[in-house]
């Protein structure tokens, strides 16, 4: 609806679909997500890609006219009009244009055991602590699959579409490489109040550090905002909890120094 309909008249737009692409750091990102949107299944409904080369090298590209089967895939379903499903009725005209796309014996296969997998991967987190809040980003895994599936399809015949054991394998491990980065930051980076994430966030880097371990003085220097005193209520709550140990270390002709060791799971 436009304000003045004698100058702009409405124009329906059939079956209308709002894709939204978002970009943010990382850290914005995550920092920004809370325990409670997991859990009632928001996050679950974002394909979240994370970068792990933050600053790429420039890459120029000689021809930047796209490909032509690419286009010529683009032209053909903007011309497409496919015919309602045999036994539709009515629901036609409600539902214009309007596809039932099929899947092959393999696509199905993939889908099937996929959804089992990701069912149990579901239960298990249910019952780990912490994962009572996580759980819910396995429950649209399958679901977020069968829509990439779908799209990686598209470039078949418009006319002979259908979801192939290729496209449903891709789209499969495609999403459960999101979902286990997705988790995985998750319980280093989401918590219920911003305590608990600097907590999770000193917890990680000391887990990153592995055997070697890590000085005081470089947790200090990356969490400098911080406090001094919740830095060492943190790092004493670590340690007397059994995640991480303390102990004294000398690094060249240097004094001994403060170092943390992670021993969790």
């Amino acid at each position: 609806e436009f304000a003045d309909p004698d100058k702009d008249p409405r124009i329906d737009i059939k079956e209308p679909c709002l894709c939204l692409y978002g970009t943010a750091t990382p850290g914005q990102l995550f920092s920004s997500f809370r325990a409670d949107q997991i859990a009632d299944g928001f996050i679950g409904r974002l394909l979240i890609f994370a970068s792990q080369d933050p600053s790429p090298e420039w890459s120029d590209v000689a021809d930047k006219m796209p490909p032509k089967d690419l286009c010529d895939t683009v032209t053909r379903w903007g011309t497409f009009s496919p015919q309602a499903p045999e036994g539709m009725g009515n629901i036609a005209a409600a539902t214009h244009g309007a596809q039932i796309v099929p899947y092959t014996d393999e696509a199905r296969a993939v889908l099937s055991a996929f959804r089992k997998r990701t069912a149990e991967l579901r239960k298990q987190m249910m019952k780990c602590q912490g994962g009572e809040s996580l759980h819910p980003l396995w429950g649209r895994a399958a679901e977020q699959a069968e829509k990439l599936a779908l799209i990686a399809s598209m470039d078949e015949p418009a006319d002979h579409l259908r979801i192939t054991g290729g496209a449903m394998r891709w789209a499969t491990e495609l999403i459960s490489a999101l979902v286990s980065g997705l988790i995985d930051v998750a319980e280093r980076e989401v918590s219920e109040n911003g305590h608990d994430r600097i907590v999770n966030q000193i917890l990680a880097m000391i887990k990153s550090a592995g055997s070697a371990g890590i000085p005081r003085a470089t947790i200090s220097r990356k969490f400098r905002k911080i406090k001094a005193k919740d830095r060492d209520d943190i790092l004493t709550d670590l340690t007397r909890d059994g995640l991480v140990r303390k102990d004294s270390k000398k690094v060249g002709r240097g004094r001994p120094s403060e170092w943390y060791f992670y021993e969790g799971d």
